[in-house]
C-alpha cells in the first residue's frame, strides 16, 4: 500500500485538506461563506461552517487522490492546525472542528496524529510553494492575513518553528485594512482580489509613509479611505491608496529586522497580492513569496509538516 499523510486546517476564513504522498499531492478547500456586506463570520458560525464542509471535503479530496494518485493509498499519519500560533494560550474555537475529525481519522485508522499552530502551517506551504531551501534553520516570515500582521523572527525546531514577534501592527492588520475598505466600497467578502483588480486599474499604486518602526497603527488609514469614498474618489483611487499603505506598512515594518542577511518569507492571504510581490521584490533582496494556493489559508503545510516528520 502506497504510504499517504492526511493535513487538516479549519482557520476563520477557509476550510481545507491535503493528502500526499511520495508521487504528488491533492488540496481542495471550501471558502467559508460570508453574508454581502459583512466583514467575516462568527466564531460560532465558523464552526458550524466547517462541520458541515469537512465531510464532504475529505470525502472529496480522497476520491480525488484515489484517482491522481492511486487506488492503493493508506494513511500513515494525520496533521491537523490546532491554534493560531504556537504559544501559550493562542486559542480559537474555529480549529476545533479540524481537531475533531483528525484525531477522530487517526483513531479510526491507528495512526499518529500530529498537532501544529495555523502559523507554522503558513510558513511551511509558504517555504514549498516559493522553493525557498527547506532546510534554512534562521530567518524572517511576514504572516499577512485577515487576523495576523507580524514580521516573525523564525529558527527552527526539529521540523517545527519557533517564532518571535519582531514588529507588528497596534490595531487592525493588512487584510483587515483590505477588507473593510473593499466592504464600504460593496465589494463581497474577502475583497483582497477585486480589490487588487481596481488597484491595477488606477495606473499607479501612490507611495505611503508609515510612521513607526516595530509596532504601527493602521486604523487612520481605514479613516482614510472612508472620507475618500465619502469625497466621491472612485473605488480605483480608493483600491490603489489601500494598496499603497499596505506597501508602505511592510518597508516600514522591515526596518524593525536586526539580520539583514536573513532571507525573508512571506505568508499569508495578503501575500497572494501580485502588486505587493513586485513592490517588495523590487526593493529588496532574498524575499521569497508563494504562489496563491500556498499563501492563502490552506491545509498543503499542515500536511508537508506531517510528511516531514515521517520521512
Amino acid at each position: 500500500m502506497k504510504r499517504a499523510f492526511l493535513g487538516i486546517d479549519t482557520s476563520n476564513y477557509t476550510t481545507s485538506a491535503c493528502i500526499m504522498t511520495d508521487d504528488g499531492t491533492v488540496y481542495d478547500k471550501i471558502p467559508l461563506t460570508v453574508r454581502l456586506g459583512e466583514k467575516g463570520v462568527r466564531q460560532s458560525e465558523a464552526v458550524f461552517q466547517h462541520t458541515k464542509n469537512l465531510p464532504m471535503l475529505l470525502e472529496r479530496i480522497f476520491a480525488e487522490a484515489r484517482a491522481s494518485l492511486g487506488e492503493d493509498i493508506g494513511i500513515s499519519a494525520v496533521g491537523v492546525s490546532e491554534k493560531p500560533r504556537r504559544v501559550e494560550g493562542s486559542y480559537m474555537p474555529c480549529f476545533l472542528a479540524g481537531v475533531s475529525s483528525a484525531v477522530s481519522i487517526a483513531s479510526a485508522i491507528g495512526c499518529p496524529n500530529y498537532s501544529f499552530s495555523h502559523q507554522e502551517g503558513h510558513i511551511r506551504a509558504a517555504i514549498l510553494g516559493s522553493g525557498m531551501d527547506s532546510s534554512l534553520s534562521h530567518f524572517y516570515s511576514f504572516h499577512l492575513s485577515g487576523g495576523t500582521c507580524e514580521l516573525l523572527e523564525v529558527k527552527k525546531d526539529g521540523h517545527r518553528y519557533d517564532t518571535t514577534v519582531v514588529a507588528d501592527t497596534a490595531d487592525i492588520t493588512l487584510g483587515q485594512l483590505i477588507d473593510r475598505a473593499g466592504v464600504m466600497m460593496g465589494l463581497q467578502f474577502p475583497c483582497g482580489p477585486e480589490l487588487e483588480r481596481l488597484a491595477t486599474e488606477c495606473g499607479a499604486i501612490p507611495s505611503v509613509k508609515i510612521k513607526g518602526a516595530d509596532s504601527i497603527n493602521l486604523s487612520g488609514f481605514e479613516n482614510k479611505a472612508e472620507r475618500m469614498l465619502s469625497e466621491g474618489l472612485s473605488h480605483q483611487d480608493i483600491s490603489a491608496y489601500v494598496f499603497g499603505v499596505c506597501i508602505g506598512a511592510i518597508k516600514t515594518l522591515l526596518t524593525a529586522r536586526r539580520f539583514y542577511d536573513l532571507p525573508i518569507l512571506f505568508s499569508g492571504g495578503v501575500c497572494s497580492s501580485h502588486l505587493i510581490k513586485h513592490a517588495i521584490t523590487s526593493a529588496y533582496d532574498k524575499c521569497y513569496f508563494a504562489p496563491p494556493q500556498y499563501s492563502a489559508d490552506n491545509a498543503i503545510g499542515i500536511c508537508a509538516l506531517v510528511k516531514d516528520i515521517n520521512s
